[in-house]
């Protein structure tokens, strides 16, 4: 079925890799909630066939993919039943009768089922050769894209790929009819990007979500030099999906035993200058964990001390 599998090598490494880090990752209790819903909107509307998917996959050794499996999973989004209609083409074929689709079902699973492509494909391989066959035969009555691409999450959900807690790559779309014949290496190729680009989405957001939670922590600490108003801001504003204008933050200290307009204004410019917040839009600011990154920590000392050294050796001259 494939006859071009080297150039998956690089993908398919990095999709591993990505795995680990996404899995070892260290989050805070408060942070999940919204981890866990930007992972769920990546799956868009195949989410309940792709976490159907995930809970009969993970831990388990999913060595014989069964019709009854495969079922359920369409029934998470549709009828679970056979296709009575004339399907969708794909790949610049049409789908087969829908008469034909229990004799086809059966041979895609006799293949990817075989001794054979246990040898020669891996889990993640096996997973988009599953994809592919069911987009072309489509025995179900559920959309085909979203039936492929939750058979592609049980899949790789019993290699550790667990689509509810990490992105894989949302469903692909019809998109435009190909020429000649079905193209299954350069499909497997575009879904091994997708699931690099998934997991990378994921990746980063929890590397922001663990750089909030340090920054929240680290302006407590004294030798952040921020005073208990700019602490509380930066509190706030750690939560995701939060912004503030200026004026917001002066409403949120009305009153009469208040700070002056001065007061606020300097504690303002002081989170501003310091790289704390920057702006979001629309007259809104918006955290930034960019003062706290290792690499910028970095570089920012040695401009530093090049710069110190500079005035020191101007003021000696």
């Amino acid at each position: 079925m494939f006859t071009a599998v080297e150039p998956l090598r690089e993908p398919l490494l990095a999709a591993r890799l990505l795995r680990e880090e996404i899995l070892r990752a260290p989050v805070r209790a408060d942070a999940r909630g919204p981890l866990r819903e930007l992972v769920r909107a990546a799956s868009g509307d195949a989410w309940p066939a792709v976490r159907r998917a995930a809970e009969l996959g993970v831990g388990t050794d999913v060595g014989v993919i069964t019709a009854g499996a495969l079922r359920e999973i369409a029934a998470a989004v549709g009828p679970g039943g056979r296709r009575s209609g004339p399907g969708e083409p794909f790949h610049g074929r049409p789908a087969p009768a829908a008469t034909e689709t229990e004799r086809l079902l059966g041979e895609v699973l006799e293949t990817v089922n075989a001794p054979r492509a246990a040898e020669a494909w891996s889990p993640v391989v096996r997973a988009f050769a599953l994809h592919f066959l069911l987009r072309l035969v489509q025995p179900f009555a559920a959309p085909p894209a979203v039936v492929g691409v939750a058979a592609e999450a049980l899949v790789l959900a019993a290699d550790g790929f667990d689509a509810r807690v990490m992105g894989l790559g949302a469903a692909p779309s019809v998109g435009a009819p190909h020429e000649g014949r079905p193209d299954p290496d350069g499909f497997a190729l575009a879904r091994a990007n997708a699931l690099v680009e998934g997991l990378s989405s994921t990746r980063d957001a929890l590397h922001e979500a663990t750089a909030r939670a340090v920054l929240a922590a680290w302006s407590s600490v004294r030798e952040a030099g921020l005073n208990r108003r700019q602490q509380s801001v930066l509190e706030w504003l750690s939560r995701p999906g939060r912004s503030l204008a200026f004026s917001e933050y002066v409403r949120f200290h009305d009153g009469r035993a208040g700070p002056s307009l001065r007061s606020l204004q300097r504690d303002w410019r002081g989170l501003r200058e310091a790289g704390w917040i920057v702006p979001g839009g629309e007259g809104r600011w918006r955290l930034s964990t960019a003062p706290l990154e290792w690499g910028g920590s970095v570089v920012a000392g040695a401009a530093g001390a090049a710069a110190g050294s500079g005035a020191r050796g101007r003021n000696d001259a």
